[in-house]
């Protein structure tokens, strides 16, 4: 039986091919053909049955699923590669990825035992983060910052209606890949800032 879960992973894995079949038929000089293998092979690649199963299968095994935030930041680099439309302002996603790099942060070093703190375990059955979440949406939109809204409403309306098998709503916030994404994001920022200053 094809679940939620299961079409948001069928989803998220089409997302990550198309880009990176984008990346890779650069070099096809015909740019109708290159779009319809990037668009199009996905779908047969994911498909695919391998004793039984169809590919993504396999590799929802493998990853896990990835959080909301992951599939829309996917959903941006397509939707600007194709359509020339810009979902999110690079300049204001920068603060976003040092902050997800320090929730990150804090959540890989109590992973290991180190603290008393569980970050993971205070969002089971708890409306306070999602509450807080909303709050702070509002706040975004306030300063008309939409993109960054986004990123964090669309989780949210995600979590309420059980999109992932996951009842942990950091799950549908965070997952490791998009947090090494960020962490170099992070990394770049503040060494290009730090540089910019020493200039200064």
């Amino acid at each position: 039986m094809i679940d939620s879960a299961s079409i948001y992973s069928f989803f998220t894995y089409y997302l990550v091919l198309v880009i990176i079949l984008q990346w890779s038929s650069r070099s096809i000089r015909n740019r109708r053909l290159a779009i319809s293998l990037t668009l199009f092979a996905p779908l047969l690649i994911l498909i695919i049955p391998f004793s039984g199963l169809p590919v993504f299968y396999y590799i929802r095994g493998a990853t896990g699923e990835l959080s909301v935030i992951t599939v829309i930041i996917l959903s941006g680099v397509i939707t600007g590669k194709f359509y020339n439309i810009e979902i999110l302002n690079k300049n204001s996603t920068e603060y976003f990825y040092i902050v997800i790099f320090v929730i990150g942060l804090i959540f890989y070093i109590t992973s290991l035992g180190y603290g008393q703190f569980d970050p993971y375990g205070l969002a089971y059955g708890n409306l306070v983060l999602p509450s807080g979440l909303l709050i702070f949406t509002a706040l975004l939109i306030w300063k008309k910052q939409y993109g960054l809204a986004m990123l964090l409403t669309v989780p949210v309306i995600a979590y309420e209606t059980g999109v992932l098998e996951s009842n942990n709503i950091w799950d549908y916030l965070i997952d490791p890949f998009l947090w090494l994404y960020a962490t170099g994001r992070a990394i770049k920022y503040l060494t290009g800032f730090v540089k910019k200053q020493n200039t200064a």
